[in-house]
């Protein structure tokens, strides 16, 4: 059965989460994105599940995303994006099954969002802030299949960007034969605890035909890491992005991370979202809700 690499799941009360097509029109383009001012390193990672920590504000782009179920609080990823803007952004683009308990979403009023943070066990940190959200826009995703794995959070501030809070490359056409990179504060090991700290581990993106998984739709998902295990994204993990470095100059975020079996097990990928795939969507989203 396949792990959704959301922290908890436990039942919810009914509500409505919003959701819109992907049929529209227009240009998609984000400007001056990617480019953060500190380097993160990746190279020096010597083992997420086999990586390392990152370097504070490398990722500028990464938020920590908190949902309130009963008296626990579940965790995913998310990256701040902005289509219209290279200045600010109030849309955090991540994994739908983050809200989703069972048969029934989770409202926007049980969800928080971290922006400009590292370590997770400090209660405030420089250029950190938490921020509620307003709206949770969905595009049909089904929690059976997996399918439609995608959500953007309309925050109720939008954030001018600076050298610790930027927004990431959203891209264009196919990326072939590239270093890839997940992040997020998930789990180290199966079952373990989320890590405090942002931690990455290099992945790469695997051919189709190794993707097994039932209902796996080559058009909108894929896989990536390692099959000699070891190397992967984990609990805590969703929704945070699988991003690439093509040209060496800037990060694109070519997947979000969604589910998998176990965490870096052998002959075992995880699976992503393929941003791609829903370029016309997240620019539908941005012309009604970005700031």
């Amino acid at each position: 059965m396949a792990l959704l690499l959301f922290s908890i799941a436990l039942a919810l009360s009914a509500t409505t989460i919003t959701t819109v097509s992907r049929k529209g029109d227009g240009e998609f383009q984000a400007v001056k994105c990617g480019r953060p001012a500190v380097n993160p390193n990746f190279n020096s990672l010597n083992r997420i599940v086999g990586g390392g920590v990152v370097l504070p504000h490398s990722q500028p782009w990464m938020v920590h995303i908190r949902v309130r179920i009963g008296h626990l609080t579940g965790t995913c990823g998310g990256t701040l994006i902005s289509p219209k803007s290279d200045s600010k952004s109030n849309l955090v683009l991540t994994a739908a099954h983050c809200f989703q308990v069972g048969k029934h979403p989770v409202p926007p009023s049980n969800v928080s969002v971290v922006i400009g943070g590292h370590d997770m066990s400090k209660h405030s940190e420089p250029y950190r802030e938490e921020v509620n959200v307003e709206a949770i826009v969905t595009d049909n995703y089904d929690p059976k299949t997996q399918q439609n794995d995608i959500a953007i959070l309309v925050l109720k501030k939008t954030f001018k960007f600076n050298d610790k809070v930027q927004h990431t490359c959203l891209p264009k056409k196919k990326l072939d034969k590239v270093q890839c990179y997940a992040v997020g504060w998930g789990a180290t090991q199966k079952d373990g605890e989320d890590s405090p700290l942002l931690r990455a581990v290099a992945a790469d993106i695997l051919e189709d035909k190794l993707c097994r998984m039932p209902h796996f739709d080559k058009d909108k998902q894929f896989c990536a890491g390692t099959l000699t295990g070891g190397k992967d994204s984990c609990q805590g993990d969703s929704g945070g992005p699988l991003i690439c470095t093509p040209n060496g100059s800037k990060y694109i975020q070519v997947g979000i991370i969604s589910f998998g079996k176990g965490c870096g097990k052998k002959n075992q990928a995880g699976f992503y979202t393929k941003v791609a795939a829903y370029e016309k969507w997240i620019e539908k989203v941005a012309k009604k809700y970005a700031d």
